[in-house]
């Protein structure tokens, strides 16, 4: 039986413990959770990609306090890789986004150290980007590197990805991310839940 597909597969790696029912890394007091839920929002894609602007748009509209900080160019497949230099170039083009020249996992690195340095993120996503993170593929993802970094450091953390199982078509894949984004929104509101 042959299945119609109406958008592209969209992979999501689920890498959180529950948002409600435990506390962020870093975390002082009850009243820190106060407010929209601090996101950290990275990808391997670069820190201009659609996806990574669709994915912001889309959460920031639904009220979550969300700042971009992912590489500052394109680290598809670097996997869980981190830069072994003792400094990385970091540049602050705009309100709410850091562009790192290194890794997802750099990236989510310097977020945790710096950018939320006072108190780290309720969440990491990471995403979206073009083409699957499924089955082996998804060890070589830096999508899922980024979340992976993010894991290690005690913040729950999702990895989406939005794309068939072929090689992703750009603009069915961009128009693809707007509804990844949206799911990515309610998945996020009932895990709070």
């Amino acid at each position: 039986m042959r299945r119609k597909r109406v958008l592209p597969l969209a992979a999501l790696l689920l890498c959180v413990p529950a948002l409600g029912a435990t506390t962020p890394a870093a975390a002082s007091s009850p009243s820190d959770t106060s407010g929209p839920l601090r996101i950290l929002l990275t990808n391997d894609d670069g820190y201009n990609a659609p996806g990574i602007r669709i994915m912001f748009d889309r959460l920031t509209a639904a009220g979550y306090d969300v700042t971009i900080v992912a590489p500052l160019t394109n680290q598809s497949g670097a996997g869980t890789r981190m830069m072994s230099a003792s400094t990385v170039t970091v540049k602050h083009p705009e309100p709410r986004v850091w562009a790192v020249d290194g890794t997802p996992g750099d990236s989510v690195a310097f977020g945790l150290s710096e950018v939320f340095a006072d108190r780290a993120p309720d969440l990491v996503v990471s995403g979206t980007n073009f083409g699957p993170n499924v089955a082996g593929l998804a060890t070589h993802s830096g999508t899922v590197g980024g979340a992976i970094a993010a894991l290690e450091q005690g913040v729950p953390a999702i990895a989406v990805s939005t794309g068939g199982l072929s090689a992703p078509v750009y603009q069915p894949t961009v128009n693809a991310m707007k509804p990844t984004s949206d799911f990515t929104v309610q998945l996020i509101d009932r895990l709070q839940d």
